[in-house]
């Protein structure tokens, strides 16, 4: 999955592919049209930053230690994300075309942002608490 993106990245010079997951990648998020990712903490930076989002479902999450389906970047992806799958990665580059232009899911998204982020000026720290507090309780 992640050699398609390298090849489009290496098609369009306005897609930027990051090999290392854990680089701080917040100026580029800050910066693009729109976010491709499959499950991540960039994902909701870039909500944070009212992005188009187009979450990848990969095949592979259920075998990462780090996959938690209760985590906000699953519960809420359908508000915040449009859907990649395996089956519809090779439309990716027309999925990006079509929704940066037409984005439908910017007023799901602003709801989200409200009810997350709404009159936190404060650090990342406050507003993973804040996030935490929204998840259902175990037990």
């Amino acid at each position: 999955h992640s050699d398609f993106i390298k090849y489009l990245s290496l098609k369009y010079p306005n897609i930027h592919y990051y090999e290392d997951s854990h680089d701080d990648i917040t100026d580029a998020i800050l910066w693009s049209d729109a976010v491709v990712g499959d499950c991540s903490g960039a994902l909701l930076l870039a909500l944070a930053g009212n992005k188009p989002i187009f979450a990848f479902d990969n095949p592979n999450r259920f075998k990462n230690p780090y996959f938690d389906p209760e985590g906000p970047e699953w519960i809420f992806r359908d508000q915040y994300s449009y859907q990649i799958s395996e089956e519809n990665l090779c439309e990716l580059s027309e999925m990006l075309s079509h929704f940066i232009n037409k984005d439908t899911k910017k007023n799901s998204r602003e709801e989200l942002i409200k009810l997350l982020y709404e009159h936190r000026t404060d650090s990342e720290k406050v507003i993973a608490n804040e996030i935490v507090n929204l998840l259902p309780s175990e037990g």
